[in-house]
């Protein structure tokens, strides 16, 4: 088989890229291992209920702003239905622990007022945060489009800042510091070590406007793998790539598992850096290049729990919840602290089939360090010993949960997902929910790799979710195809 362009896995940016060559009339070809694309994406069913996986909400989704432009330039966004979060509310957050309480509204005035209400002694710090989300937000050309796309590579001080630090310099109050910080478990690195450029541009989409999808990530696999289709891509699913083959420093194609060689001379890998190594020749890549890739730090794992509740919880209605046991942000990721020390994000599970049945995704952070004993099991071969400690986990969350937040109701655990979880289904070496961490002072990958014609794609180029995962289909397939005639072709989507 010969194609113009390969892509390796179809999350939501190896998917992307594969539409955005195709609608140049490129014969692309998306290779995945799992039995159908988007595998993360599409979520799970547990007694009639769908839990979503993969997508919960996101920001920057309203009319004409990024996500949404993005997606009418696939193709995609008639095929979509938007579901409004709650605009007083769209994430709550809880500390039982001193009986403090906040509800995040949509709008950077509304922000502002609330915060200004519940913190009268810290105004001047609270402005000043906005403003540098604000400005931040705004000074990316993937999210602001009326910036010129060579602003890209504009130095930004910000990367060099810590969440922590910059906060600290802004606020006296501990409350308010753990507070703006929460959505660190949006992308998985503590406040300590995450960079404000990442966390303003995080916070700044859903400071600006919060969705959902209805049907959530399920629909938007459908509408992805449908424009694929209708394009003429073809889907090799259940096909898992052994080797990617290269010649005098190009790249000639994928060697796949059962020995088919599928040729092109553009291949685009939407998988961990790590996990690229192993792809490729040990002379492919100079050695300066394997040590960069390995010294990435991994964001932190998780764990998983699914849930049904005898009643919707309305608490959960358009809206998420943060439930946090204390002010120590960057202790919450220690493989030591109890499941019930840990902080939760919890978020509402649709109804599959027109059942009356609900369910409730609950994440909290997690180590590999803690799933030592099971390392070297797989997933069709783990030991009494590890179903053992997951029916624990479910019990003792289980009881945190309805202990600190009543009006979820009556709920039965059905399941939990664990770092070994991750690191088998995900194809992520640690488990890690979001990939590399995007930390002060570590410079991301790059697209571009020393091979010509292989290229990288993904949240670890960019920045979580949804939105980030965009993105990077985006910045990939500008270095392919030519950053400013695909701007060009986004802006004229507006």
């Amino acid at each position: 088989m010969k194609f113009d362009h390969v892509v390796i896995g179809s999350g939501i940016s190896g998917l992307a890229c594969a539409v955005i060559l195709a609608q140049r009339g490129r014969r692309v070809a998306v290779v995945e291992k799992a039995g159908q694309a988007a595998p993360l994406l599409r979520g799970f069913n547990r007694r009639g209920i769908h839990f979503d996986t993969g997508f919960h909400y996101t920001g920057a989704y309203g009319p004409g702003e990024a996500l949404d432009v993005y997606f009418r330039c696939l193709g995609i966004e008639d095929r979509l239905t938007k579901v409004p979060y709650n605009a007083d509310c769209f994430d709550a957050a809880r500390f039982p622990g001193d009986g403090f309480s906040f509800d995040f509204p949509q709008g950077y005035d509304q922000l502002r007022q609330r915060l200004h209400e519940d913190f009268p002694l810290e105004k001047e710090g609270i402005d000043a945060y906005l403003r540098i989300v604000a400005e931040e937000f705004g000074r990316s050309p993937h999210l602001n489009l009326d910036l010129p796309i060579d602003a890209i590579g504009a130095f930004n001080p910000l990367h060099e800042q810590s969440v922590a630090t910059c906060l600290s310099g802004l606020f006296g109050d501990e409350r308010l510091r753990a507070l703006l910080s929460l959505h660190f478990l949006l992308y998985g690195v503590e406040p300590g070590q995450a960079s404000m450029a990442l966390h303003a541009q995080v916070c700044g989409s859903l400071y600006q406007s919060v969705h959902g999808i209805k049907g959530g990530g399920k629909s938007l696999a459908a509408a992805l793998t449908r424009r694929l289709e209708e394009l003429g891509v073809v889907l090799l699913t259940g096909r898992n790539v052994k080797r990617i083959e290269t010649a005098s420093d190009h790249c000639r194609g994928v060697v796949l598992e059962d020995g088919e060689v599928v040729r092109s001379d553009t291949c685009i890998a939407a998988v961990h850096p790590c996990s690229l190594l192993s792809m490729v020749d040990e002379a492919a890549f100079r050695p300066a290049t394997r040590r960069r890739f390995q010294a990435y730090e991994e964001t932190s794992s998780g764990f998983m729990f699914s849930a049904a509740v005898d009643e919707f919880p309305k608490i959960l209605d358009r809206k998420n919840l943060f439930l946090c046991p204390d002010m120590d942000l960057d202790g919450y990721c220690r493989p030591d602290r109890p499941i019930e020390k840990r902080p939760f994000f919890l978020a509402a599970a649709g109804a599959e089939n027109g059942s009356s049945a609900r369910g409730l995704i609950l994440l909290c952070p997690a180590s590999m360090e803690e799933m030592r004993p099971w390392m070297h099991s797989g997933p069709r071969d783990r030991p009494e010993s590890y179903r053992s400690m997951k029916r624990d986990l479910m019990d003792r969350v289980q009881a945190h949960v309805s202990r600190s937040i009543p009006e979820i109701g009556s709920m039965t655990m059905l399941d939990c997902a664990t770092p070994l979880t991750f690191r088998d289904w995900v194809n992520a070496p640690s488990g890690s929910l979001y990939g590399i961490k995007q930390k002060h002072g570590q410079i991301s990958p790059s697209p571009l790799t020393k091979i010509k014609g292989l290229y990288l794609v993904g949240q670890a180029l960019t920045g979580p979710g949804v939105l980030g995962a965009t993105i990077s289909a985006f910045l990939t397939c500008g270095f392919i195809l030519g950053p400013e005639t695909l701007r060009k072709e986004v802006r004229q989507c507006r």
